[in-house]
């Protein structure tokens, strides 16, 4: 069953292990199954835990699997700022189109920038709730050739200038402050 997922939510703790090991605490083998069709990874920060890493990096280097479509990282875990520079040489999201790591509080302009320059087939880029600046967005315009979509809700530092000259290059950007996002008034 787990060889034909193409679309995997991580949503809470224990998910991989009930899903892919089949029990808690089972380690990863070369059995395990790597969810070869996989095209969509969406992974909760509820869900991670001490073996994200580990995870990760089982599921992403496998040479024999398709290339994911989307990577959806949402939360604010330490795991997932620590795993960064090991996600980005994932051999399976080289070709990604949509990524989404939003809510990541250390992500500023400088890991933003190795996401821009290592993924350049990007359509959509979502950093909402993240620490860039106009920099990251002027950057994700000028280096992304086939970015439509840029979502930076909630991105205080980002001045309006910045979304304004990149609407004008034919970008879409969602660009809401935390303050509007939750009701509250500037």
């Amino acid at each position: 069953m787990a060889e034909s997922l193409e679309h995997l939510e991580l949503l809470s703790k224990g998910t991989f292990n009930d899903v892919i090991r089949g029990q808690p605490q089972h380690h990863l083998s070369s059995s395990s199954p790597r969810l070869p069709r996989l095209k969509i990874l969406k992974i909760e920060e509820q869900a991670l835990d001490e073996t994200f890493e580990e995870t990760w990096m089982f599921l992403l280097n496998h040479r024999y699997g398709t290339e994911l479509d989307e990577l959806i990282i949402t939360g604010r875990g330490d795991e997932i700022e620590a795993s960064l520079d090991n996600m980005m040489g994932a051999c399976r999201i080289q070709s990604i189109k949509h990524l989404r790591l939003a809510k990541i509080r250390n992500l500023d302009d400088a890991p933003a920038d190795l996401i821009i320059s290592r993924f350049k087939r990007l359509r959509i880029l979502d950093l909402e709730q993240t620490r860039i600046t106009g920099v990251t967005v002027k950057r994700a315009v000028q280096r992304l050739p086939e970015l439509k979509v840029l979502k930076i809700d909630g991105c205080r530092e980002v001045s309006p200038d910045a979304v304004v000259w990149a609407r004008s290059k034919g970008i879409e950007v969602t660009h809401l402050l935390k303050s509007l996002l939750h009701g509250g008034r500037f």
